[in-house]
């Protein structure tokens, strides 16, 4: 659904929905290339931090050498760096619509919790959907507990059975 633009803005508006490996690279991309004069920089994710998805196969097994300091990233001021220190906002929502101006230029992004980010460059890098056991939730309190019932519920197995020798069964494995 197209829209009236309601206001103009100084910057040009870079919008990156998804905070993973996708959106990260671009924003370190970003950080040494683009004029903090002339662009700001917007992340949104539905997740307070990063989660180093590769660690936290072996994350869920087991809580050797706290992993969950070194797979867990919380977003914030250090997320945005080099040129983009200072000119970058993350934004911890899930992306509920996306409106676009009439002109064909820009548009808005709707938020769950009722907030409107306007963009004139939306990058959506939202990844998977994962399954369980590395399907992490989207609070930092809700990451921790899931991450504590999975390896209780590891521990407790009489049984495991890895199909595939593979990054994900190796992952589990080790």
């Amino acid at each position: 659904m197209a829209f009236s633009e309601d206001s103009k803005h100084d910057k040009l508006n870079i919008v990156i929905v998804g905070g993973g490996v996708g959106g990260l690279g671009l924003l370190r991309s970003l950080s040494t290339t683009i004029d903090p004069k002339k662009h700001t920089v917007v992340l949104i994710d539905a997740r307070p931090a990063y989660v180093h998805l590769i660690s936290s196969l072996r994350l869920v097994v087991s809580n050797t050498d706290n992993l969950i300091t070194r797979s867990v990233h919380p977003y914030g001021n250090h997320t945005f760096r080099n040129k983009l220190a200072g000119n970058g906002t993350f934004i911890q929502a899930s992306v509920t619509d996306i409106k676009f101006y009439d002109t064909g230029k820009g548009g808005q992004v709707i938020l769950d919790n009722g907030g409107i980010v306007a963009y004139d460059v939306l990058v959506l890098t939202t990844g998977s959907i994962l399954p369980h056991p590395i399907a992490f939730p989207t609070s930092t309190k809700a990451i921790e507990e899931y991450v504590k019932a999975r390896q209780a519920e590891f521990a407790a197995a009489t049984d495991i059975l890895l199909v595939g020798g593979g990054p994900v069964g190796i992952g589990l494995y080790s």
